[in-house]
């Protein structure tokens, strides 16, 4: 990583590979840094596009204070760095970006580096930041680069096509499709040109190829909510839940039911996790966009299963001398297990309640032979059309005294009672006349 020291916690964004900001850090003020051992210049620019494709802005050595439309600092260069200043210290590039200070209409930040001396690099990175020291509004273009002491978030080896010269699109910082506020970070290798290109205005060209390429790969998922699957699973479970309180004559029971919805995750903005509780009507295209507008409200970034699960039981009255729940349904993006707060739980109640998840990313399918066997737990995943129904079936057959097997056993035996049968049993059936 050409002199940076990377742990193994931090992302190694590999080429066509992308990583959610939001999902390890909240933080908005950024320092994208280049690190390069070259006896020349590394050129390093961040140009901006909007979604049209228009080149708005470069940052750059010649360009180093980019300001919004409202006259504030958005992205601020260091002064121009020659060669490594030793053999073993790298050469260090900084530009600070305010995520938050970028005009609506910036829709991505390329990032670029080109080497004009002909020089070539023996190693080269890139890393990404957060920025404890005031960020973009207390900077000036052309000052002393440093090495910022916020935590490292990501980084990437770029050194194989720079060592090719010419023109590398190496990177791209974009806005997510369906939540503006939010960006991803994208290795963009995969689709960088080999070329020998010198001139600033083929550099643009350049960029807007990748851009195009880049763009066009994303068109079709910017229709997509990569959440809705868990937002129907939501919706369909409440309608089964709440299902008994229907009128008689509706099919119901007529009785009440106590159904609570409790949203966990950390807030845009916020550095800790919350809960916040939704209202369904039981009309389904209507809670599905209460469902949407309030997952709007909190970023991608993952909090511990333990710790949600506690603030959740707390928001829904069922903490320490609280009530006892009949049971917990979980829809997540993942199967992780709340294994102690959950035992903690059951045991503060008194009886096994069920548990259950749905997972409606597919972790699962990775992590099914991991998953712990747990006492009245089930996990289901959310992309097969019927998992509420398999999961009904499931539970009622774990609540029967005449089921001794585990969630994960009943699951697979479910799925094995659909498979076909007949070509096996007469392969029995031939075997077992060959013996007589």
């Amino acid at each position: 990583m050409a002199g940076l020291k990377v742990p193994k916690n931090v992302a190694n964004v590999q080429p066509g590979h992308q990583v959610e900001l939001d999902e390890i850090s909240t933080h908005r003020q950024l320092c994208l840094e280049l690190r390069y051992f070259c006896g020349s210049y590394i050129d390093y620019n961040v140009m901006a596009y909007d979604a049209g494709g228009k080149h708005l802005w470069n940052s750059t050595y010649s360009n180093t204070m980019i300001k919004n439309q409202a006259g504030q600092n958005c992205c601020v260069h260091c002064r121009d760095i020659c060669g490594n200043p030793s053999p073993t210290e790298p050469a260090l590039r900084t530009c600070h970006v305010d995520l938050d200070a970028l005009d609506e209409n910036v829709l991505s930040l390329m990032i670029t580096s080109q080497i004009f001396s002909g020089t070539r690099p023996s190693a080269v990175s890139v890393a990404l930041r957060e920025c404890h020291c005031g960020g973009c509004k207390d900077l000036q273009g052309d000052h002393q680069p440093h090495d910022c002491t916020g935590r490292l978030l990501l980084a990437a080896d770029i050194s194989a096509p720079l060592k090719q010269g010419g023109t590398t699109v190496y990177a791209c910082l974009y806005r997510d499709p369906n939540d503006p506020q939010s960006f991803n970070f994208r290795n963009t290798l995969d689709l960088s040109l080999d070329s020998e290109s010198r001139v600033a205005d083929q550099i643009s060209q350049a960029t807007g190829i990748i851009f195009r390429k880049l763009f066009q790969e994303t068109a079709l998922l910017s229709t997509m909510d990569a959440n809705r699957v868990g937002y129907v699973r939501l919706c369909q479970l409440y309608q089964a839940t709440t299902a008994a309180s229907r009128p008689k004559q509706s099919g119901g029971k007529g009785e009440p039911v106590d159904v609570r919805i409790i949203l966990s995750g950390v807030r845009k903005r916020a550095t800790k996790p919350e809960v916040m509780e939704l209202k369904l009507s039981g009309e389904y295209v209507k809670d599905l966009e209460t469902i949407r507008l309030a997952k709007q409200q909190f970023c991608g970034k993952a909090v511990d299963a333990n710790v949600a699960l506690k603030l959740v039981l707390r928001a829904a009255g069922c903490g320490s001398g609280g009530k006892v729940p009949a049971g917990l349904l979980r829809v997540a993006n993942n199967s992780h297990v709340p294994e102690a707060k959950l035992a903690k739980a059951r045991k503060r109640s008194g009886y096994v309640f069920p548990y259950a998840t749905i997972d409606a990313r597919g972790h699962i399918f990775d992590a099914f032979r991991a998953l712990p066997e747990m006492e009245q737990a089930v996990f289901v995943p959310g992309q097969v059309e019927s998992c509420v129904t398999i999961l009904r079936n499931v539970l009622a057959q774990l609540g029967s005294s005449a089921a001794a097997a585990p969630g994960s056993e009943l699951i697979v035996r479910y799925v094995d009672s659909f498979l076909p049968r007949e070509e096996r049993e007469a392969s029995k059936a031939e075997a077992v006349h060959m013996e007589t």
